[in-house]
């Protein structure tokens, strides 16, 4: 259980299938969970379920074109996962190290509970560059921009 939200780097420490947690009725869905550990809080291990849904219900907002199945995989795809439902693989996950958003979210009686809810890094902040990349970078733009200069005005007539 994370007693704190963030974006963190952890180990997976177990990869299993299990039944669909948010389709309990639909008797082709089903989930595949990653328990994934965080940093220590209070001196504490901090640990959690990440649940990926496989299902052919369509997601939302962005993910409205895209079946569960897909978003799962498009996720698992992030950490390294290159198998994609051949789940007799999913041992191969267990002791990578991946990157985790946890986000709070509100019980019943104003308890909060800290979800994972996010997996390989795709609500991370901005990726730092090192100032050698940062100036490589600079001189590509330069000289492409160099390159690509219109002639002067006075050709145009």
């Amino acid at each position: 259980m994370f007693k704190q939200a963030g974006d963190f780097e952890g180990k997976i420490l177990e990869a299993i299938v299990a039944a669909s947690k948010f389709k309990p009725d639909d008797p082709e869905a089903f989930d595949i969970c990653l328990h994934v550990q965080g940093p220590e809080y209070g001196g504490m291990p901090q640990s959690d379920w990440w649940y990926g849904e496989i299902s052919n219900e369509y997601g939302r907002g962005n993910y409205a074109t895209k079946t569960q199945r897909e978003i799962t995989l498009a996720n698992l795809e992030r950490i390294g996962w290159e198998h994609g439902l051949d789940l007799s693989k999913l041992d191969t996950l267990v002791g990578k190290t991946i990157p985790f958003t946890v986000v709070a979210r509100d019980g019943k009686e104003n308890k909060v509970y800290f979800d994972v809810k996010y997996i390989g890094g795709s609500t991370f902040g901005p990726k730092r560059l090192d100032p050698a990349e940062a100036a490589r970078r600079i001189a590509a733009m330069a000289k492409s921009t160099a390159a690509a200069a219109p002639a002067s005005t006075d050709d145009w007539l």
